[in-house]
């Protein structure tokens, strides 16, 4: 027999399914997989339920042997009493229910095991129901777990409910679904009332859209949440709660559950308020009192903390303060000769546990050195070791100022009494009107003993006053008497041979009670000297502002550059001219370098390190600079230029002259350029002239003829002599100009053969100015005399064509030879003449020239801007 065995005896092997409705091998291989499966399989006939098929796995599971098994009712494994029913199982699978459950069966030997039973009606292949199989797996570990786990939970629930503190969770998307029980107490609402998004109207109107803002932000990034609202107590009012919740991820760090809490801090944060405001009150008690700064210093973490008012006093940013600094932080701000003293107070009161008090200087954050106060007292542990020391600091600054100017005052008594700078003194009875003073007083108002010792009142003393002087000393004195105190006035007083002498009166004025002026004591001191002495130095402060506007007018006037620099080439006097010359306002040149203010930086260097050189030498020198430009180029000065020293004998800058030689300069390259053109022009003239005798000679029919003929040649030479002479020598012109027509006639036909066609002009009316006819007259005598010597005109065969036309704000004038000698090649070098020619077109008229040297003759052409021509 198989393991797994009908009723009537025979197993589910092979010969048992083909036998029963003719199954094949397949299920013989069913049978086999049945036999080894790990789960129980029973199999229940249809009708009483009785166990017709039994694998190895029930036979583990229950203790029972398959012969046992086989043939037994439905009941054999049932508990008593049953949870689902004597046959529940059985007959909801045989309606064809498939049954799921997880239930107890009884063991062989009486005891409970927990299964899962998962139950199914038997078809056999034409339809008939066999019976139904049931499919159980031992659950016992898994119940037992579930067990611990649900006391786990219990536990954990009772735990959660018990603390002081409302617990929450949600699901990844935020969705609360849980709260513990202290969150229902707190808030009174009905357990499930604030799941999903309902917790949010628990907040209080003021803080609903912070909170929730804050939460979303928590789930769109995935970081803790952590705020502070107000949330609505079960009283119907709200109080301050935190609220803080993390996420918790699986582990792929995906988000599977959010756990939160919230904190009832209401109390504390009451506290806290009204520890806020008292602080304010007590922080606008200090501000109020002005000048006052606390500290706490922990002792033994070496931290100190302070106010705003202390550390600015201690030269401390406020905002690094804020967390504590150590305290050699603070001992760095006190002046090196009060640190010792102050180290030596501080380790007095840490060791004796005595009361702290100092006085000493400190430097605050404007830079500026205060006297400060500094009070406090260094609190112990229990076990008797220092620990915290408070304290207040206090400016008094005014205070030692007001010590100082008393000192001084009492200083200056004693100096005047002991030299005898005091003339007297008084006292005066205000109520009374009486003044009594002593003898010396008496001499410098001119009155006598006896009159004093009697007693004075104040008109009689203001009647010694210089009339000149009544108004201030009555004006001072009212002023005393309202608000007391201390009092001073200079004024003149009548001596006895009528002469006014300088005194000052220094007092002090108290009131009673009711502010009204009691009594007046003071002394009277000589001054007349000291007013000599400023009177003589208003006379010569006054002469030397007046020399010092006498010179700076000076200065102005002068065409020359004057300048002053200091040690480091800085600007810091300079005139008119130099202004001019930088063209920049004053604010722009002064206390800067020629490197910093020039345009040309490479000019200023260069003068940067002449001035230094001559201040490192401590020389004069006198040389020529390059400074500037205007519209023909650099402009040169002549300098003298001197180190410029102190009373010591120390150099401390550079004094300069510079004048201007530019023109001077350029009238020596003119004067050099007319003599090379003198030059050239008379050889040019003789080998014209010789020229014209050769040609005359070969065409005339005599003498006579002859010397007609070279009479005229030279007539019309000179003309155009008188057209070129103001560019030879440097003469204004002394026409209103000429046309072009005109101009090419008087300058080209003097070099002709004579009873020759050979110049032909083309073109329109076109008037030149009195410079541009002289530029072109030069260009066009410079072209004339060589084509006479060398190119068309020295042949009776050649011809000169010159034809001009206008394209819009130009001239274009076309030089054509031909019929001359052939040209070979172009000239080796550039003469006299064609740069003669370039600076007559290009640098006079601001034109261009080209020139083409062809085989038949040269072709040059000009480009002259109209502007130009007409001048």
């Amino acid at each position: 027999m198989s393991d797994f065995s009908c009723a009537d005896g025979s197993g589910f092997g092979d010969a048992a399914i083909e036998r029963d409705e003719g199954l094949g091998e397949e299920d013989a291989r069913y049978a086999a997989i049945i036999n080894t499966a790990p789960d129980a399989i029973i199999v229940f006939a249809v009708g009483e339920g009785r166990i017709i098929a039994w694998n190895p796995a029930a036979t583990r599971m229950f203790g029972y042997s398959m012969q046992e098994a086989i043939g037994a009712p439905v009941t054999l494994l049932l508990p008593e009493p049953c949870p689902e029913g004597p046959t529940g199982v059985f007959d909801r699978a045989l309606s064809g229910e498939e049954v799921q459950i997880d239930t107890v069966r009884r063991h062989k030997d009486g005891r409970l095991v927990d299964v899962a039973i998962t139950a199914n009606r038997m078809i056999a292949a034409n339809g008939r129901v066999l019976g139904v199989v049931a499919f159980m797996r031992d659950i016992t570990d898994r119940t037992a777990i579930r067990a611990q786990l649900q006391a786990s939970e219990a536990k954990f629930q009772a735990i959660v409910d018990s603390i002081d503190q409302m617990i929450w969770s949600t699901r990844p998307d935020g969705h609360h679904d849980y709260f513990n029980q202290r969150w229902y107490g707190f808030t009174g609402a009905p357990d499930g009332a604030t799941e999903g998004e309902a917790w949010n109207d628990m907040f209080h109107p003021d803080d609903r859209d912070r909170a929730w803002s804050v939460w979303r932000r928590s789930l769109a990034t995935g970081e803790p949440y952590h705020i502070e609202y107000r949330l609505r107590h079960r009283s119907g009012r709200y109080r301050w709660v935190i609220g803080r919740a993390q996420p918790v991820r699986d582990a792929a760090g995906r988000i599977v559950r959010w756990y939160g809490t919230c904190t009832d801090v209401h109390d504390l944060k009451v506290a806290q308020e009204a520890l806020r405001a008292s602080e304010e009150r007590f922080r606008f008690a200090l501000d109020a009192a002005g000048g006052i700064g606390t500290w706490s210093w922990d002792v033994r973490t070496d931290i100190v903390t302070v106010d705003a008012t202390f550390a600015t006093l201690f030269g401390v940013e406020p905002e690094r303060a804020a967390d504590g600094l150590p305290i050699a932080t603070y001992v760095a701000a006190i002046h090196p000769d009060d640190r010792g003293a102050v180290a030596a107070e501080i380790a007095r009161a840490v060791d004796g546990g005595d009361d702290y008090l100092a006085e000493y200087r400190v430097t605050g954050l404007d830079g500026k050195t205060r006297w400060v106060l500094a009070r406090g007292r260094c609190a112990r542990n229990a076990q008797g070791l220092p620990a915290r020391f408070p304290g207040v600091v206090i400016d008094i600054t005014d205070r030692k100022s007001t010590e100082e100017a008393l000192r001084i005052a009492v200083e200056r008594i004693d100096l005047a009494l002991n030299s005898g700078a005091i003339v007297g003194t008084w006292v005066w009875d205000i109520p009374a009107d009486r003044f009594t003073v002593d003898e010396r007083f008496a001499r410098s108002f001119a009155l006598s003993p006896q009159q004093c010792q009697q007693g004075l009142s104040l008109g009689l003393l203001m009647a010694s006053i210089h009339p000149e002087d009544w108004s201030h000393v009555r004006q001072a004195v009212a002023s005393v008497m309202e608000t007391g105190g201390p009092y001073s006035a200079e004024y003149r007083v009548r001596q006895f041979d009528g002469t006014y002498r300088w005194v000052e009166a220094n007092g002090h004025c108290s009131l009673d009670a009711a502010g009204k002026p009691l009594r007046f004591p003071g002394v009277l001191i000589d001054i007349d000297r000291r007013k000599q002495v400023e009177e003589e130095l208003r006379r010569k402060e006054a002469e030397a502002t007046e020399a010092t506007r006498i010179l700076r007018t000076v200065i102005e006037s002068v065409p020359a550059l004057i300048y002053v620099k200091d040690i480091d080439g800085r600007m810091r006097i300079a005139n008119g001219p130099v202004m001019e010359l930088i063209g920049k306002p004053w604010s722009e040149v002064e206390g800067r370098t020629d490197l910093e203010f020039l345009d040309d930086k490479e000019q200023g260097r260069r003068i940067m390190e002449t001035d230094r050189r001559i201040m490192e030498s401590g020389t004069t020198e006198e040389l020529e600079e390059v400074v500037g430009q205007d519209e023909r180029g650099p402009r040169i000065w002549l300098s003298h230029k001197t180190a410029f020293r102190d009373g010591t004998g120390q150099v401390v800058g550079l004094v300069g002259t510079s004048v201007d030689l530019t023109s001077r300069k350029r009238a020596e390259e003119d004067r050099q350029l007319l003599v090379r053109e003198l030059n050239h022009r008379v050889k040019n003239l003789f080998a014209v002239a010789v020229g014209m005798v050769a040609m005359t000679a070969r065409t005339s029919a005599g003498v006579r003829d002859m010397a007609d003929a070279l009479t005229g040649r030279l007539l019309a030479l000179a003309r155009a002599h008188d057209l070129i002479r103001p560019a030879v020598t440097g003469e204004a012109a002394a026409t209103d100009g000429t046309t072009l027509v005109e101009l090419m006639q008087a300058v080209i036909v003097p070099h002709l053969a004579p009873g020759t066609d050979s110049l032909h002009l083309e073109g329109p009316q076109v008037h030149a100015g009195p410079t541009a006819a002289t530029s072109l007259a030069l260009t066009l005598h410079e072209l004339a005399t060589n084509a006479a010597k060398y190119g068309a005109l020295s042949s009776t065969q050649g011809t000169l064509t010159v034809s001009w036309q206008t394209e819009g704000d130009t001239l274009i004038l076309l030089w054509r030879e031909s019929g001359g000698p052939v040209v070979r090649t172009p000239p080796a070098r550039r003469g006299f003449g064609s740069q003669l020619i370039q600076m007559s077109i290009g640098s006079q008229l601001g034109g261009r020239i080209s020139q083409e040297w062809c085989q038949a003759g040269l072709r040059v052409t000009l480009i002259i801007p109209f502007g130009k021509l007409s001048q």
